[in-house]
């Protein structure tokens, strides 16, 4: 039976270590560096699955001028429920004022670098990339 009950008689306990490098290169580029270390003890072995080892990401952010920026970074972990995770994310966005609001419109490129299953082998979603859009009011 490779059912997964929940039940509030297991366990977990994490610990480990993250870095953060967030660089202001100029007025318009930012770059920006994560890892993270997890050590996860689970009683139940599906739970210790769902956290990576090892992860991190990188990332260049721009402010182009006149409302417009874009982002692109790479996010990868070692093993994630068993799989090793790549992606890139592209992200492009403008920002108008409306009065004293501020309206953002973006749309963002995910693209899978790797050929693994999202969360188990049995999964049947194989899209390598998704896009999405988004917006944004501030007021």
């Amino acid at each position: 039976n490779n059912q997964y009950i929940a039940s509030n008689s297991n366990s977990s306990r994490f610990s480990g270590s993250e870095s953060q490098l967030d660089w202001q290169l100029s007025r318009a580029d930012r770059l920006r560096l994560t890892y993270a270390y997890v050590h996860a003890q689970a009683s139940n072995r599906l739970d210790q699955r769902l956290t990576a080892s090892n992860s991190g990401s990188a990332g260049w952010l721009r402010q182009w001028g006149q409302g417009w920026s874009s982002a692109l970074f790479y996010y990868g972990d070692s093993a994630l429920n068993g799989y090793r995770f790549e992606r890139i994310d592209t992200r492009l966005a403008k920002r108008l004022a409306l009065g004293k609001a501020n309206l953002e419109l973006a749309g963002t490129l995910q693209q899978r670098l790797d050929h693994q299953p999202s969360t188990f082998a049995d999964n049947r979603y194989d899209s390598r990339h998704v896009v999405y859009f988004s917006a944004e009011l501030e007021f």
